[in-house]
């Protein structure tokens, strides 16, 4: 077989293995422009979400609403640049855009779970009719008993509300983990002051009792010792639930920051792998 025969069939045989590999990589382009599209169609999605979720929360996520659907533009537009990216042939360009784009999943979830919070603030917020029947119902000596519950009940809400501001795209975990807690704290408060104004609305008889009898003192002393015991059990717990759920956070941002290390490594493997 000749020098130029053998050349000509080299030449044909690695234009074959190349149209080869731009076929597989046009395929794959064709996917991943495929999934970039339901990125993009799920942004549209979440807006319906948030607008839907965000009547239950009332005027108060109003600015909410707004803010998300103007992010969620974004969002769309970016994931639509991602597909349109593939949909050329831009392997390298559109691997680059859909790495940036990715980026922003977790912030579409930030703003469906910020408008969730703002439903938990309404939803727990006291009105003013559920406050003046509480007052109805209690004996003069627990006003003061039941005003402390009205005020950690408002507690709850305002820890909800504290947590919704913090929800936002780019917002860290620790942060998010650091607002949450608050919100067990408050409800502890809260369950604390029902407790005590439970107690004192339905042993009113006993209480009126004091000062009757030593050992009956004796036994109202005791029960309200064991509360408080109960009480400092309960702060306690959610304080160490708060220490265990920052260490997780924090093995979790780890984790990620090892994979965002680990891109660049494995986007040059990727190119090198569509270049042979």
């Amino acid at each position: 077989m000749g020098r130029g025969l053998i050349l000509t069939l080299s030449v044909m045989l690695g234009l074959a293995g190349a149209h080869s590999v731009s076929a597989q990589d046009t395929e794959r382009m064709q996917k991943l422009a495929a999934e970039a599209r339901r990125f993009a169609e799920e942004g549209r999605e979440s807006v319906g979400v948030i607008e839907f979720n965000a009547k239950e929360a009332g005027d108060i996520a109003t600015a909410d609403v707004a803010e998300a659907k103007k992010w969620m533009e974004g969002y769309v537009a970016d994931w639509e640049s991602v597909a349109a990216t593939f949909e050329k042939g831009d392997q390298q360009a559109g691997w680059k855009a859909r790495s940036e784009a990715q980026r922003m999943i977790q912030g579409r979830e930030r703003w469906k779970d910020r408008i969730r919070a703002r439903m938990e603030q309404a939803r727990t917020a006291p009105t003013e009719q559920w406050a003046a029947r509480e007052y109805q119902q209690a004996a003069p000596e627990s006003i003061a008993v039941v005003a402390q519950y009205i005020e950690a009940t408002k507690g709850v809400s305002e820890a909800w509300a504290v947590y919704a501001e913090a929800i936002k795209p780019g917002v860290t975990d620790a942060a998010l983990n650091e607002a949450r807690q608050k919100i067990d704290v408050a409800l502890v408060e809260r369950d604390v002051a029902a407790w005590r104004v439970n107690w004192a609305r339905e042993n009113r008889e006993l209480q009126a009792l004091r000062g009757k009898s030593p050992e009956l003192d004796a036994k109202l002393d005791a029960v309200e010792k064991r509360q408080a015991e109960i009480e400092q059990l309960r702060r306690h717990r959610v304080q160490l639930e708060g220490q265990q759920d920052a260490a997780e956070t924090a093995r979790r941002e780890l984790i990620g920051n090892a994979r965002e290390l680990a891109e660049p490594i494995l986007q040059k493997q990727r190119d090198e792998a569509s270049r042979n």
